[in-house]
This record gives C-alpha cells, structure tokens and sequence, in this order.
C-alpha cells in the first residue's frame, strides 16, 4: 500500500525543490567564471561591432586604391588601371 502525502506536504516540497533550483541558478549567474565568460563574450561583440561599422566608415574600397597605385607607379590611364586591377590574380609556382 503507498503512503499518500498530504497536500500541504507536496507543496512544501515543491517549495523546497524551487529554493534549492533558485540557489543553483543564483550560484551559476554568481559565480566568477561565469561572470568571466560573459565579459568575455561581451568584449569580443564589441570589438566586432566596433571593427565592422569603422571599415565601413573608411573612405574608398580595395578596387580604387589598386587603380590608383597602378596609375602612379605605372603612369596609365584610369581605364588601363581598372582593367588590370580588375583582372583575376593567377598565382604560378
């Protein structure tokens, strides 16, 4: 024959059973290594953000500024320049 617990019984223990959750939960968002982690992941998302608006503030792109070293070191016209800054790399051995 099983014992059947009073319901005042069953509530304390869902009580109990919510504390000791709560403290778990409290020691995990408390401890140090958590909280390390979390900067952690913090500064990394910040750098990110910060590295990807401030590349997309600088002025120009790469395709202008290979036109314009071709054009100076090789005294060529603009169209001469875009054309070979444009063409594929083939890298030989």
């Amino acid at each position: 024959m099983s014992a059947v617990t009073p319901i005042s019984q069953q509530r304390d223990i869902q009580q109990a059973e919510v504390r000791t959750f709560r403290q778990r939960v409290s020691a995990v968002f408390g401890s140090y290594t958590f909280r390390v982690i979390m900067q952690g992941l913090l500064t990394i998302w910040a750098v990110v953000t910060f590295t990807f608006f401030l590349i997309r503030l600088l002025p120009g792109n790469p395709i202008d500024i290979k036109i314009d070293q071709l054009m100076q070191q090789r005294n060529i016209t603009y169209e001469e320049a875009l054309s070979q800054a444009a063409a594929p790399v083939s890298y030989t051995h």
